[in-house]
């Protein structure tokens, strides 16, 4: 152990070098006064949240899309291939075996005896094993199994992105098709005001102009239609492709058929709890723990490596004495290495080490900072959606009023068709307006739960909290 010691004090140092960023305290940030006044329902969303909307046909799509997706499955192949780089690390920390045989045909110089050639021959079983004394292997296995915890976060992370997109272009079809619904009916209107128009043109009653005014905006409508179309079959394309099974898998949709007024109520503990269930904030987390378990790594290099060593097996010249009892040979003891003079070779690794330690560290500070600011915005959108529907259904409402007098007065022959056109276009609006307000919701909430983390699996949360597991980062150790 002496040979330990010294050797420590004379390999080389790795100087002051240390990380300059550290994690902040969660509970300084600044949650913003919509979550602060929001009403907190105690419950987070359940990890199949998208069944809220009450579409078994969009539950399927997302149950085939977790199937089949290629993003999926590259998140998938990303895991297990942390897991492989996680049982290469933790073999460093058995001992190793091996065995060798070997024959040669030799034939020596005269000053080397035997004189005749011979056959050297050997049978060798060697074993060998690092104490690991600093820590250096154990530290890498530890980061490559925090490499697995980021892969795995990665991949959830993957999962809720997707579902969110195929919620967002599935609600996106459904408001196409509903404002279709609203093409097609204010196209009957305007039919049913061209019939009348020429009417009373063939009698004499009206002029030509409320005939043209109405068959150019019947052109208009049924040019919205075919947009309205085109525009939906980009997104059944769309929605194949999210899926994984091509464009066509989204021809044969049926009509959605889903709840426009989902319950969406935000959780307890509000926002600490959300730093420990979002997956990006997660996997962000476990990168803070993996660089942290590199920086030990690299600060180990800088230590005495001590081996014990031990082989076994037989040696001679010939096959004949093989095998004999003076054939046998065997050997044993430790073997120390230390750096000395690297040229800054360890001292540059183990700065690489807290650069990219200070990276994650700041990365996860932002992920932070984007995660409370995404739930902020959506509670923000959707309230100012609320409001703004309650004005546009008073609106609305008058709207259809005063189309209703319109159409009327001009059917009568009291009216002008140019009073009928202004109401029909301002009612068309309105009810166009609020239907895409209500999908704006839909969306809004849809969003608002995947800012939550979109029901996060129960075993999903090992870092509950900013807080809960502490980065080990050795950062004044001198050997």
């Amino acid at each position: 152990m002496s040979l330990v010691v010294l050797g420590a004090a004379g390999c080389a140092s790795p100087g002051r070098i240390a990380p300059r960023e550290h994690l902040a305290d969660t509970a300084a940030l600044a949650p913003g006064h919509e979550i602060a006044e929001a009403e907190l329902a105690g419950r987070w969303p359940d990890a199949d949240w998208w069944r809220s909307f009450g579409d078994p046909q969009l539950d399927a799509l997302v149950a085939e899309a977790l199937d089949h997706a290629p993003r999926l499955a590259l998140a998938s192949a990303r895991i297990r291939q942390a897991q492989a780089f996680a049982a290469g690390a933790r073999a460093s920390l058995l001992p190793s075996a091996d065995a060798s045989a070997a024959a040669m045909r030799v034939h020596p110089s005269d000053h080397q005896p035997p004189k005749t050639t011979e056959w050297q021959n050997q049978v060798r079983l060697g074993l060998s094993y690092e104490l690991d004394l600093w820590g250096r292997h154990r530290s890498a296995l530890e980061g490559a199994l925090d490499g697995v915890q980021v892969a795995a976060y990665e991949a959830r992370s993957a999962r809720l992105a997707l579902v969110g997109a195929i919620v967002r272009t599935y609600a996106e079809l459904a408001l196409q098709l509903d404002l279709q619904d609203s093409a097609r009916s204010v196209l009957e209107d305007q039919q049913k005001s061209l019939d009348v128009a020429r009417r009373r043109a063939a009698a004499g009653i009206g002029t030509e102009l409320p005939v043209r005014q109405a068959e150019t905006q019947i052109a208009t409508t049924r040019s919205e239609l075919e947009q309205l179309d085109g525009r939906a079959a980009l997104l059944r394309h769309q929605l194949g492709a999210l899926v994984g099974v091509g464009p066509g898998a989204g021809d044969p949709l049926r009509r959605p058929a889903l709840r426009l007024d989902p319950t969406v109520a935000l959780p307890s503990r509000l926002p600490a709890e959300l730093l420990g269930r979002r997956p990006d904030v997660l996997a962000s987390r476990w990168r803070v723990e993996r660089a942290a378990r590199e920086i030990d790594v690299a600060r180990a290099a800088f230590l005495p490596n001590v081996d014990l060593a031990a082989f076994a097996g037989v040696f001679a010249f010939g096959f004949q004495k093989l095998f004999s009892a003076d054939a046998a040979g065997w050997g044993a003891g430790p073997a120390i290495s230390l750096p000395v003079f690297e040229g800054g070779r360890l001292r540059a690794g183990l700065e690489g080490r807290t650069a990219a330690y200070d990276a994650a560290v700041s990365d996860y500070q932002a992920t932070l900072v984007d995660a409370l600011t995404d739930v902020a915005d959506q509670l923000a959108r959707l309230g100012s959606l609320r409001r703004e529907q309650a004005q546009r259904e008073v609106a609305l409402s008058s709207a259809e009023r005063a189309h209703t007098l319109a159409l009327q007065a001009y059917r009568a022959g009291f009216g002008d068709y140019l009073d009928t056109l202004v109401t029909e276009i301002a009612l068309r609006g309105e009810r166009d307006q609020l239907v895409r307000l209500r999908y704006a919701q839909l969306e809004a909430g849809a969003s608002l739960t995947q800012a939550l983390g979109g029901g996060v699996m129960p075993e999903a949360a090992p870092l509950a909290a900013a807080d809960a597991a502490p980065v080990r980062v050795a950062a004044e150790e001198k050997p």
